[in-house]
């Protein structure tokens, strides 16, 4: 009988991927932790897979991550991963070619939820944390942008609910002329600007922020996501950065809703053609 050796390495690789299936985003910390490997071991293994394209670390929370198609094909939910997954080297681009950071934002409800940002990648100044905060609407650039070119029935349907809130933040949409005079700003300038001093309450930036932002948009015209860049009041005035920036904007914008597309596309074929992973079979027995 020929006795066939363990593979110690290959055996803690897996034992990282499968953590990875059942937590999600986790920090080196608690992976660690959950894995019970040297830290040093740990991050060899991480290094090996997110040079092979099997994991990737979140810009602005540091958290690994599976990439988008392997939680799909394993059938564990990821939503947004995809987009976070997409729009991490978009966003660096951005960064270095203005020298500002940016942020990725969708629709959650009545709010704006921030999924990435490069902020924690530059100057102390700028080092606040906004991944996870979901911000008004009507007060915020992202919201802005997304009114704007948001489909009609989706606008109505937004701007009815956001009229009956209990927020006062959110019934400034009831304003008189607000609504027609916000959504004509937007769309004759090409992007969407944050209220004057408008932030959230808490961890709020130490100095005032400005920002503008554009829409994702699929072929369809869906509002995929929302991408804005952020920079100190007193450095610029809007004018100036959306002369100098807003071209490198759109074209981050164009260039992630193509990557989004494209991923989308290559995700169905390989779901009409590659068969289920090893993986997919054990979480199916497991079930």
């Amino acid at each position: 009988m020929v006795m066939v050796k363990n593979i110690a390495a290959l055996a803690r690789g897996l034992v990282v991927i499968e953590t990875l299936q059942e937590t999600g985003p986790v920090a080196l910390a608690e992976l660690q932790e959950r894995t019970g490997l040297a830290k040093a071991t740990l991050l060899r293994i991480l290094r090996t897979l997110v040079e092979q394209g099997w994991v990737f670390r979140g810009l602005g929370d540091h958290r690994y991550r599976l990439r988008a198609e392997l939680r799909i094909r394993s059938h564990i939910p990821g939503r947004h991963e995809h987009l976070i997954e997409r729009a991490g080297p978009i966003l660096e681009r951005l960064q270095q070619q203005t020298g500002w950071p940016s942020s990725i934002a969708v629709r959650d409800q009545y709010r704006m939820h921030i999924l990435e940002s490069t902020s924690r990648a530059l100057s102390l100044q700028l080092n606040y944390r906004v991944i996870g905060f979901r911000v008004h609407i009507p007060w915020s650039a992202f919201g802005r942008a997304y009114l704007a070119y948001c489909p009609d029935d989706e606008r109505a349907e937004l701007l009815e609910a956001l009229a009956r809130s209990s927020d006062p933040r959110d019934r400034i949409v009831t304003a008189p002329g607000w609504v027609e005079r916000t959504l004509r700003e937007v769309r004759e300038h090409g992007y969407g600007t944050r209220m004057a001093r408008y932030w959230l309450s808490h961890d709020s930036p130490p100095e005032p922020l400005d920002a503008i932002a554009v829409p994702v948009l699929a072929a369809d015209d869906k509002v995929l996501a929302v991408l804005n860049l952020v920079w100190l009041s007193s450095a610029a005035s809007t004018d100036a950065i959306a002369h100098d920036y807003l071209p490198d904007l759109l074209e981050a914008a164009r260039a992630l809703a193509s990557s989004l597309q494209a991923g989308s596309a290559s995700g169905r074929e390989r779901d009409q053609t590659v068969p289920e992973t090893a993986f997919s079979h054990r979480k199916s027995d497991k079930s």
